[in-house]
């Protein structure tokens, strides 16, 4: 393989990538604003519409707010604080990558993110595409713990003495376990 050929392999290895960060995003916020829903007792055509235009850094300060106020379950809090850490470093990466500029090199990619404020670039970091690969990877893992984490909350409704004898058991979500820990870019 060539230089030239190198290159334009590890540049087609980072447009794959940085699409499996922007879809994994878009999966992972959509599991935010379920949290959301779930707390104000929303169906999901009106919680859409609540939560559409709602930027990621309020969700993240509404859902402590709702959990202050409605959850007594000290676990499952726990959970949530946990899994909105890792949205938060996420998201960050994510932002790192998203809205970088890149130049591909024989065998490293260098993005450089521009400051908006004073147009001068802030960071500039040199990332393999197993590094974006493995953001993408986390992004995934998060989404799929807050799919079980929002599973597991929901169930708690039918878990009522009067849904017992109703269904004639009890009904118990699996636990989500515990929320993953993802790594921040370092810049």
């Amino acid at each position: 393989m060539t230089a030239l050929e190198s290159k334009d392999s590890l540049e087609t290895r980072l447009l794959l990538a940085l699409g499996l960060v922007a879809r994994n995003w878009t999966l992972a916020e959509q599991a935010i604003e379920q949290i959301i829903w779930y707390y104000l007792k929303l169906p999901v055509g009106i919680g859409r519409s609540v939560t559409v235009h709602i930027q990621n850094a309020s969700r993240l300060s509404v859902i402590r707010n709702l959990l202050e106020h409605f959850e007594k379950d000290e676990k499952a809090k726990n959970r949530i604080v946990g899994a909105l850490a890792a949205f938060d470093v996420l998201r960050q990466n994510r932002n790192v990558l998203i809205h970088s500029t890149y130049a591909v090199e024989i065998d490293f990619i260098e993005l450089a993110r521009t400051n908006r404020r004073t147009g001068q670039d802030t960071i500039k970091i040199h990332v393999s595409p197993e590094t974006i690969e493995a953001v993408a990877a986390d992004i995934e893992s998060l989404t799929n713990y807050l799919i079980r984490l929002y599973h597991s909350l929901g169930v708690r409704v039918y878990d009522s003495p009067m849904m017992q004898s109703a269904v004639g058991f009890r009904i118990e979500a699996p636990s989500p376990g515990e929320p993953p820990t993802p790594a921040r870019i370092e810049s």
